[in-house]
């Protein structure tokens, strides 16, 4: 269950503002997430929020990568104690090139955010870094998007990594 969620039902969810919003405790399993996007979202910014005690801070894509979230903003967020990431964004496929969703290189920003993992209590086994970002596709739309990652601030215990990402997404 999450919090604040655009459905995997939906066509797309754009311009998005979630803004001093306060989820707490959202913790009783690390698949219970504080904002997540399962369908095609861009233009979201998410600012100023205090996630404390989710199973995930913030969730967005597809597992499979076929829900890209592209273009956010994130910023001035205060995400801890979670069980598993702060934040995640999975990898993406290729956009498709009909529709709405725009196909020209799209930037993410995530700045100037507190992540602290120091008191989360972590799953046997399912030790997550702090923030992790996934890859881009290999070719067509998405290709050539970007993270901007800058002036965040992150605390975590000394056997967790704070930061992981991927090579861009390669198909089997």
């Amino acid at each position: 269950m999450d919090a604040v969620k655009a459905e995997g039902t939906a066509a797309y969810a754009h311009h998005i503002t979630l803004e001093n919003l306060s989820i707490i405790h959202h913790d009783a399993d690390q698949q219970d997430v504080g904002v997540s996007t399962k369908c095609p979202a861009w233009g979201w910014i998410i600012r100023n929020n205090r996630i404390d005690g989710a199973g995930t801070g913030m969730y967005f894509g597809n597992s499979d990568g076929s829900a890209p979230f592209v273009g956010g903003m994130i910023e001035g967020n205060l995400i801890q104690d979670t069980i598993g990431y702060n934040i995640e964004i999975k990898r993406q496929k290729e956009r498709p090139t009909a529709g709405v969703i725009p196909i020209q290189p799209e930037t993410t920003v995530i700045s100037y955010n507190v992540f602290s993992k120091v008191g989360s209590q972590s799953q046997v086994g399912a030790t997550r870094p702090n923030v992790f970002i996934g890859g881009q596709p290999t070719e067509g739309a998405g290709r050539f998007d970007r993270y901007l990652v800058y002036g965040n601030f992150f605390l975590s215990e000394p056997r967790r990594s704070i930061i992981s990402g991927r090579r861009p997404y390669c198909p089997l």
